[in-house]
């Protein structure tokens, strides 16, 4: 199916897999883009189940890309109700061809789902663009997301040692207590230790309510994304003796680093034994040797403040905060969306 669209342009539903020549034209425009988030390459396509996702690009006549995204069915238990995701995209070349992109996938979609939802990965002054143009395209702000709006993102010096002293004091006290401890860190480069990683972390999230990571997308980001020549994702353990106590998952994104994934073991918190600060402290040292600008903290949260331990434990390694394009609904059936709130109001009623 095609749709032409303004601007002589025309936004298509690409067959998958994707073919060698798509590839190569999608990696042309990707870096032409500014800041595409990995959830939305080429190499996360195969990362995911393709009966569950559709590939949408808006091209000129002459064949060049201005906009494309990834687009996946998200499974649901309610009856009757079912949504598509974007996440962190779609890019496009320019605010206003990510909003003509957009307009179309809404024709394709309309028939299949009730509730489709966006997050454009793009900060800061484009962020408030880009959702003045979802606004105006009937889209509605969320709370209901497993993304986050604000992060801290640390700059990456050009030395260590500079680096070192911009560090607040007490992350500094941390990170010597660790390594006092024995701890050291270490980055995983097989499959195996990527599996362990999915099955230490989905423990970890369980027990704290929080999205899990499954061993089908653990193992397709090592097939995918890591590479001994030009990595764009690092596992780090933190190791006390010969036992690891903690993970972070880093993905690469054009020039930064984001902190993706992390768990640390029970009994080390309950020791206070520092794990993350070492592993974030390497983790900037991995973004500096891959000459990444910046360190994507993993997300901060403003509605708390910085007496919150998560938040203040990020703040000793920066201070920068920076503003993401929230996540955004476009909802084709009231009625059934109406249905989906009651559910969820119940089953949070029974939780508590």
């Amino acid at each position: 199916m095609t749709i032409d669209t303004r601007n002589d342009c025309q936004t298509i539903d690409i067959a998958l897999p994707l073919d060698q020549e798509t590839k190569i034209k999608l990696t042309e425009f990707v870096n032409h883009c500014n800041g595409t988030h990995y959830r939305q390459l080429p190499a996360w396509l195969e990362v995911l189940d393709y009966d569950q996702c559709r590939f949408f690009i808006s091209r000129t006549r002459r064949g060049d890309i201005v906009a494309s995204s990834i687009y996946r069915v998200l499974q649901s238990r309610i009856p009757l109700y079912s949504a598509g995701e974007i996440a962190r995209g779609p890019i496009a070349i320019s605010n206003e061809h990510l909003a003509q992109h957009l307009d179309d996938i809404l024709q394709f979609v309309k028939q299949d789902i009730c509730t489709l939802f966006v997050n454009p990965f793009v900060a800061d002054d484009d962020a408030l663009q880009v959702e003045e143009k979802l606004v105006n395209l009937g889209f509605h702000a969320t709370t209901e997301s497993g993304y986050y709006t604000h992060t801290l993102s640390a700059n990456i010096r050009s030395s260590a040692a500079e680096q070192w002293r911009g560090l607040r004091r007490s992350t500094r006290t941390a990170i010597n207590k660790a390594r006092k401890c024995g701890l050291s860190v270490r980055l995983e480069s097989e499959s195996q230790a990527y599996g362990n990683f999915s099955r230490s972390y989905s423990k970890f999230a369980r027990a704290r309510g929080i999205i899990t990571l499954s061993p089908d997308i653990s193992a397709g980001i090592f097939t995918h994304f890591v590479d001994k020549q030009a990595s764009n994702a690092f596992l780090l353990s933190a190791i006390v003796e010969n036992s690891t106590v903690g993970q972070i998952l880093l993905m690469k994104c054009c020039s930064q680093l984001i902190y993706e994934w992390g768990w640390t073991a029970t009994a080390s918190i309950e020791q206070k034994l520092p794990i993350m600060h070492p592993l974030l402290w390497d983790a900037i040292n991995i973004a500096r040797s891959e000459n990444c600008t910046a360190l994507d903290l993993g997300g901060y949260w403003m509605d708390r403040d910085n007496s919150d331990p998560i938040n203040q434990f990020k703040l000793g390694f920066s201070k920068k905060i920076v503003r993401y394009c929230g996540q955004f609904e476009y909802v084709f059936s009231p009625n059934v969306q109406r249905l989906r709130s009651v559910v969820r109001k119940l089953g949070q009623l029974f939780d508590n």
